[in-house]
């Protein structure tokens, strides 16, 4: 029996059964010869060791399962893998879009929620949504720019973002919440000047009462009648306190009857004043003026707003005296 002949060319034998294994896992035919994996036990080692490194993972990935005819060079390679640098530049292209403070292009949420991914033309979504595109869609094709054949990496951009988001946001809210209390327990220790302010917060401090006696009542039994009469006592007081502020600010009125607003004039024209105190503008626009009994001249608008914010009775801003006040005609100074 005559035996075959190997053929002279060793490298057309080494060629035919490169392309024959690249056939048969191309097209996932049963290869009558066994075959062993073309990832050593170094580079499986290598996959285990590095498994936090997704994008060695896939450079591993990607040699082993290339066929000999790939590596020989007679059938064309699929595209590598992106490197780390060019996957550096992808995620600065995103950035500069600033992509990862939006939403998912396909649900709408925002990226922060969910788990994410980049792909290779720099697009971000969520990793479940581009996934179940993938699958429904039965095409690897971005769905925004239409890129096919991409690839995706993790990305931890949009979550960090959206953490830092969520904690100004609710630091946000509490500060204004506590601003909010602030501002209102000032304004009813120490209420404003202007009838519609004072009303306002007056009710709203009758309300707050209001509400904690409904919860006394509801949680102890009193006696009524005993807390009305306190109440009632306690009117009285205040009325009689009132009363007597009523009568303090009418003699002190009454100290500022004699008053010589000419006199007064006089003295505020030679001392040649330009500018208001307060708010630092032109007493000479076209803005209505008040002169005060020390002599010193405001916008009317400045000294009202002056002594709306004022804690205590309103004294001068400047020479801090108490003081009535008049308007001011332009003729007169």
């Amino acid at each position: 029996m005559n035996k075959r002949k190997p053929p002279t060319n060793t490298s057309s034998a080494v060629n035919a059964a490169a392309m024959q294994d690249h056939l048969l896992r191309k097209y996932a035919l049963t290869n009558p010869v066994r075959r062993t994996s073309s990832l050593s036990k170094y580079g499986k080692s290598i996959l285990k060791t590095s498994a936090n490194d997704e994008i060695m993972q896939k450079k591993l990935e990607y040699d082993s399962k290339l066929t000999l005819a790939q590596r020989l060079g007679l059938v064309e390679k699929p595209n590598a893998p992106l490197s780390h640098e060019q996957w550096a530049a992808v995620e600065k292209k995103s950035e500069m879009r600033e992509e990862y403070k939006g939403k998912c292009p396909i649900c709408h949420e925002h990226l922060g929620k969910e788990p994410t991914v980049i792909l290779s033309c720099s697009h971000i979504f969520h990793k479940l949504c581009i996934t179940s595109f993938e699958k429904y869609s039965r095409t690897k094709a971005c769905p925004i720019c239409r890129k096919q054949s991409y690839e995706k990496k993790t990305y931890k951009t949009s979550q960090d973002y959206y953490y830092i988001y969520c904690i100004v946001k609710i630091q946000s809210h509490i500060r204004k919440y506590i601003c909010r209390e602030k501002f209102i327990k000032h304004m009813i220790e120490h209420p404003s000047m202007n009838i519609h302010v004072k009303r306002k917060y007056a009710q709203l401090h009758m309300k707050r009462l209001d509400l904690k006696l409904s919860k006394h009542l509801i949680k102890k039994e009193t006696q009524i009648d005993k807390l009305f009469s306190d109440l009632e006592q306690k009117l009285a007081e205040s009325q009689v306190a009132v009363s007597a502020l009523k009568n303090a600010n009418r003699s002190k009125k009454s100290e500022f009857s004699d008053v010589n607003w000419a006199e007064i004039t006089v003295k505020a024209i030679e001392r040649c004043e330009k500018t208001c105190p307060i708010c630092l503008q032109s007493l000479e626009a076209r803005r209505e003026t008040t002169i005060l009994s020390c002599s010193h001249v405001f916008h009317t608008k400045c000294v009202e707003s002056f002594e709306n914010f004022s804690i205590q009775t309103p004294c001068c801003p400047v020479c801090r005296a108490e003081y009535i006040r008049t308007a001011l005609h332009k003729s007169d100074y």
